[in-house]
């Protein structure tokens, strides 16, 4: 995405990566102290949520304390959940990581890792969570919001007949937090079902050959035409334009000095146990 900007979670701070509309600010949130109340709420939470995407809802539902200026508190419950439920997912994921670093802290103790190139073990390797990549949406040098696209474009590789048209594009905006909530409750979904739900919830309209207008075509029978070429395709297009944190650690591996990336652990269990202080 070409007005997307890279900064890290020290740059941006307690400010969203994606703002919510053109013409506003980049929104800014606060959290609550985490105190033994805030602990068994969110324990209780987590107990009885099987579903990730209500469970991280309905924690920040409760752990927020303001929100673009204005006291959480204040909205109503409806429209606290209707702003979450449809916030995209570039900044849910990241207000999830903020949360844990306003909590306990910048420092994460890594599981232990083997390297790829010398296949050593990395033990006991301390990740920086403010030093990981963000990439945000409309972010000029000054870290203001300036005119960024909302909607993109995913040219299919293999065009598709729907009934009397043929379809060659499709538009989508950014993922819904909504997207994940739909999700089965079980604590590994087919990936195939997280696919599905991705590229349903991103969904805009469709481009058809001979016309430069978006068509309002069912977004379940263009999904079911898909190629495969074109499911993997647009799934890393949404993916681009989302955006958000990149939810991966760089560093060195200390026994060959070679580069070394790991994805981030970040469901509840470890995350929000493991410190390294």
């Amino acid at each position: 995405m070409k007005d997307q900007k890279e900064v890290t979670f020290q740059d941006l701070g307690y400010q969203l990566p994606v703002p919510l509309a053109k013409d506003k600010p980049r929104p800014s949130f606060a959290f609550k102290t985490w105190r033994m109340p805030e602990e068994k709420k969110m324990s209780e939470i987590k107990s009885r949520n099987k579903n990730f995407g209500k469970q991280v809802r309905e924690s920040f539902d409760f752990m927020l304390k303001e929100f673009d200026g204005q006291s959480w508190a204040s909205l109503d419950a409806n429209t606290r959940k209707l702003l979450l439920n449809q916030m995209p997912f570039a900044n849910i994921f990241y207000m999830w990581i903020m949360l844990r670093v306003d909590a306990l802290g910048e420092k994460l103790l890594m599981q232990d890792m083997e390297c790829p190139h010398c296949q050593a073990t990395i033990s006991k390797f301390e990740a920086d969570l403010m030093s990981m990549e963000v990439k945000c949406a409309g972010l000029n040098g000054n870290m203001e919001v300036v005119e960024y696209e909302q909607k993109a474009c995913y040219e299919l590789k293999k065009p598709m007949e729907i009934g009397e048209v043929l379809v060659t594009k499709i538009f989508h905006g950014f993922t819904p937090w909504d997207s994940m909530e739909r999700l089965p409750n079980d604590a590994k979904p087919n990936m195939g079902l997280v696919k599905e739900q991705m590229l349903k919830s991103s969904y805009l309209g469709a481009g058809i050959e001979g016309s430069e207008k978006e068509a309002q075509i069912s977004k379940e029978l263009v999904l079911e035409a898909l190629s495969k070429k074109d499911i993997e395709g647009y799934y890393v297009a949404i993916d681009k334009h989302n955006g958000g944190p990149v939810l991966a650690i760089n560093y060195a591996c200390p026994h060959c000095e070679k580069e070394v990336t790991q994805g981030l652990n970040w469901t509840y269990d470890y995350f929000f146990v493991n410190s390294s202080r």
